[in-house]
């Protein structure tokens, strides 16, 4: 109770006290005598008296909400009037409201709650990305946000009626210039399906055949500078 001693028509406040584990939102009841204060429920562990008068004297208790049940012991507040003379009368009120029994441990449970959504942002990436190389690999994989969670991918290529694969990941190994076009999957769950945006795969020729034309063109110079030097000397 704060404050410990107050004069008539000052404030009180009470606070209900647990050491169970509550949820965030959790109402309160408070009682008098054994019987509910009307308008009393609330949202904080708190509950003020304003302007207390010797008719606030009696025992009170708070109980959780929806678990009355099990309230907290009575504790009697107390409300003792003195006359100080010529002073106006003085009131002194004392109370401390015990803490809740924590057999509400066992009854207090977290409940969490979704709102079934269909698939968003749903993407495909490529690795490794870039141009890909004849005869080498590539792996696609699909993301996507969905709740709950994607239960089918089903791959695509574009301007292709018939479906590639099926799964979060495709695999195109020993890729050859056929394979080249855009890639996109669909994703779905119970609610609805969600198509991604098309990737484009670039295959570009083998590293050997680049490797091949730069030393052709070598020896081509090599050949010609010879010459040169041949026709030169001749003259």
């Amino acid at each position: 109770m704060d404050p410990t001693s107050v004069s008539e028509r000052e404030n009180v406040t009470l606070t209900c006290r647990t050491k169970c584990t509550l949820d965030p939102i959790t109402g309160y009841s408070w009682y008098k005598n054994g019987q509910p204060i009307p308008n009393s429920n609330t949202y904080s562990p708190v509950y003020r008296l304003f302007s207390v008068s010797s008719e606030d004297t009696g025992r009170y208790s708070c109980a959780v909400e929806g678990h009355e049940d099990l309230p907290s012991a009575e504790e009697t507040l107390t409300v003792t009037c003195k006359n100080m003379g010529f002073k106006p009368l003085v009131c002194y009120v004392n109370i401390v409201v015990k803490d809740i029994s924590c057999k509400c441990k066992r009854i207090f449970k977290s409940t969490v709650f979704f709102t079934p959504d269909s698939p968003r942002n749903t993407s495909v990436s490529a690795s490794p990305s870039g141009e890909i190389v004849k005869g080498s690999s590539v792996t696609l994989t699909c993301s996507s946000d969905a709740n709950p969670p994607v239960d089918k991918y089903t791959w695509y290529k574009k301007n292709v009626t018939s479906p590639k694969a099926s799964g979060q990941s495709y695999s195109i190994t020993n890729i050859s210039s056929e394979d080249r076009g855009e890639y996109y999957c669909e994703a779905e769950n119970t609610i609805a399906s969600k198509n991604s945006t098309a990737l484009m795969i670039i295959v570009a020729g083998k590293q050997t055949s680049i490797l091949t034309a730069a030393v052709g063109i070598i020896v081509v110079v090599l050949v010609l500078i010879l010459c040169l030097s041949g026709f030169m000397w001749f003259r």
